[in-house]
């Protein structure tokens, strides 16, 4: 399975863990890619197709075999789409504009026309939908949602129904901001970024689990993998499970099936 996520820092995040996950669960093998550019909306990728694969970009292009991430900085996202016969490959919203529906006209679609110039024809393509803010957090970009978490939750929520759904060119939903906020209505709580935005440790094996869940349609089991230094109660391993599983089989995902 050769999966390229198309992103920023948030699908960083959402990568990280899920070489090592797909290991302990004996899943797939998995080359993994990831385009990463801070902050970059539908826009600038779309901007971004247009520069020649041959000359440096502005990307960190991550890769990862299986065992360990290696980062390339300076790379054009063209370079990236054909260094390999992409399965699947995901796009995603900045998390700032993520809730707000007319960020995502007319660039989602001119990026799916230009993608589907370069991608093998049986390349499936995927939405990533990030998550909301801390309660706490002081992005800037959390007054266009109220400083309200529960506002910026539903408004992403909106946003794919609105925007990304009616495309008709996704086939799968990478669920991970569905899974972070049924966590932190959990034991598990709104201790799941590291910053009031990014990921920390848990947060980041919440949505690697949920990549893997959606990737396979295979539920995290009773033993739950943890990196070294992050330990589980069995009431939070549960909390993950569940948020993981209601994620995955949310409605809204049905709406790709």
């Amino acid at each position: 399975m050769k999966i390229l996520a198309i992103g920023n820092s948030f699908s960083e995040d959402a990568l990280f863990y899920l070489p090592a996950i797909a290991r302990a669960e004996g899943g797939p093998e998995l080359t993994l890619g990831n385009l990463s550019l801070g902050g970059c909306t539908l826009q600038i990728h779309a901007e971004n197709l247009s520069l020649p694969a041959e000359k440096p970009g502005p990307y960190t292009y991550f890769q990862n075999d299986g065992a360990v991430w290696h980062a390339s900085p300076g790379a054009s996202l063209l370079s990236a789409l054909l260094d390999q016969s992409w399965n699947l490959v995901t796009l995603q919203q900045a998390s700032g504009f993520s809730g707000v529906a007319s960020s995502y006209r007319p660039h989602l679609h001119r990026l799916i026309t230009g993608l589907r110039t370069y991608l093998p024809d049986d390349c499936r393509l995927g939405w990533h939908m990030t998550w909301a803010y801390a309660k706490d957090s002081d992005h800037d970009a959390f007054s266009y949602y109220r400083r309200d978490q529960s506002v910026m939750e539903r408004a992403i929520r909106a946003s794919f129904e609105s925007e990304v759904i009616p495309t008709d060119a996704f086939s799968l939903l990478l669920p991970s901001g569905i899974a972070i906020q049924k966590a932190r209505e959990g034991v598990i709580g709104d201790r799941l970024t590291r910053d009031g935005y990014h990921l920390n440790r848990l947060g980041r094996l919440i949505a690697g689990y949920t990549w893997y869940a959606a990737l396979t349609q295979k539920s995290p089991g009773r033993h739950i993998w943890t990196p070294d230094g992050l330990t589980l109660t069995d009431a939070e391993a549960d909390c993950l499970q569940r948020a993981v599983t209601a994620a995955c089989t949310d409605p809204l995902a049905s709406l790709l099936a």
